[in-house]
């Protein structure tokens, strides 16, 4: 079952389109211009309009910023910018990569970003002394940036992220990895978390506000 209305935030109408389903919890998103909420039954339009009171900020300001970044025909690895010439890029380290099309070099950097994020879980498992080694994917994730699953026992990180610091990489890693100790955000989660993160909190809000560096 569906139903539309309009929603109105800072004076600037946006439709809604509610798709009612089988769940527990209401969850919103927003893509050009338009809420989509998926939600319980029984939820009153009431009750979703609260929701987008909530979330609507948030959920404007990170579009906004995602189509600033398509516009943004800036290539980063690493939190460094990506110099590109011809069908040659060049890295910060000076290494010089061809290729044959956008596409293809974007491939080429998650391939780069991938073996990274491979390493440096190895090497935070060890530092944690977490056993046995989790499986790691690298994945398209819209609303996230990784998860970890208890039932398989995997890890998972966005394949987007390359743009991202080594040091931001970590503390993604990290906070992932201790939910192997805590599957929740608790006060022990984050205890975990920073123990072997002490800036976590700076570079997780750098990761939501796609600050590179």
């Amino acid at each position: 079952m569906k139903k539309s209305f309009i929603y109105i935030y800072n004076n600037k109408e946006y439709p809604v389109e509610v798709t009612y389903k089988m769940k527990k919890s209401i969850s919103y998103r927003l893509k050009d211009g338009v809420f989509f909420v998926n939600a319980p039954y029984m939820v009153t339009q009431k009750r979703i309009k609260e929701g987008l009171d909530k979330f609507a900020k948030k959920l404007i300001e990170r579009d906004n910023l995602n189509k600033s970044l398509e516009n943004d025909k800036r290539l980063f690895l690493f939190g460094d910018e990506v110099k590109i010439e011809g069908d040659v890029a060049t890295f910060s380290s000076g290494e010089k990569m061809t290729f044959v099309s956008r596409e293809d070099l974007i491939d080429k950097l998650i391939w780069i970003y991938s073996d990274y994020m491979i390493e440096r879980t190895r090497y935070y498992e060890s530092l944690m002394s977490i056993v046995p080694s989790y499986k790691v994917k690298i994945k398209k994730m819209k609303s996230r940036f990784g998860s970890n699953s208890k039932q398989t026992h995997t890890i998972s990180y966005a394949n987007h992220l390359y743009s991202y610091s080594r040091d931001i990489l970590d503390s993604l890693i990290v906070h992932e990895l201790a939910h192997h100790f805590f599957f929740d955000h608790s006060k022990n989660f984050y205890s975990v978390v920073y123990k072997y993160c002490p800036n976590y909190k700076k570079d997780n809000v750098k990761l939501k506000k796609r600050i590179f560096k």
